[in-house]
């Protein structure tokens, strides 16, 4: 019902939708490492999960900031798709967050960060190549989130949005990432694309994927 009911909320489906190949280096050949997939009720799915280790290994990132880690399964498929000089900053509010990878092989690589996403709590790793926004869901939340990630990005950065859709409106309320976004890009003009047969929003800087340039092409 919600799904059905969701279809109707049109303004939500703003972006200019991207094939994943289209905006990710090296997408169509790139192998990427399941050692363990998603776990627990609010775990990235597995498509996304496939597409964001994708983006991890195509764009190469020196620094990644996630934020909202939840059990760390996330953090962790990331430290185990990426260089070994790469350093993720994994940061949530629960204390106890990241329990999968802790006194895994590749623990040394993952910074847990404890507290509410802020410049100051995020600055050990800053700038970051890689930014991934799963953390509060409400519109001022994933707004805050946003500016964060555009504060604290490289040149040669990117980041991702979890959870831009136009599905679980009314049983999930709080879910107004769309609506976030598209104040976010209203204030900033950032070429932000929404990558199709997912739920994640792009933005990138990275030299010759920019989304500037497939920002406003529609797919068929």
């Amino acid at each position: 019902m919600d799904r059905r009911l969701g279809r109707a909320l049109v303004y939500r489906d703003f972006l200019p939708k991207a094939l994943p190949e289209k905006c990710i280096p090296e997408f169509l050949s790139s192998p990427v490492t399941f050692r363990q997939g998603p776990m627990g009720i609010w775990a990235t799915p597995l498509v996304d999960t496939f597409v964001l280790l994708k983006g991890v290994v195509g764009f190469q990132p020196r620094t990644i900031l996630e934020i909202g880690s939840y059990l760390g399964v996330t953090a962790m498929l990331l430290a185990e798709n990426t260089a070994e000089n790469c350093r993720i900053f994994a940061l949530d509010l629960d204390k106890e967050h990241g329990q999968v990878y802790q006194g895994s092989a590749v623990a040394d690589k993952i910074t847990r960060l404890v507290g509410k996403a802020s410049e100051e709590l995020a600055a050990p790793g800053a700038p970051y190549d890689m930014i991934f926004i799963d953390g509060d869901h409400g519109r001022a939340g994933a707004l805050h989130d946003s500016w964060l990630a555009w504060n604290l990005l490289s040149d040669r950065g990117v980041i991702f949005w979890h959870d831009y859709q136009i599905q679980d409106y009314f049983v999930h309320p709080h879910g107004a990432v769309p609506e976030a976004l598209q104040e976010f890009q209203a204030r900033t003009a950032a070429r932000i694309v929404s990558l199709e047969g997912t739920t994640l929003a792009l933005y990138s800087r990275y030299p010759g994927w920019e989304t500037l340039k497939v920002a406003g092409k529609k797919t068929d």
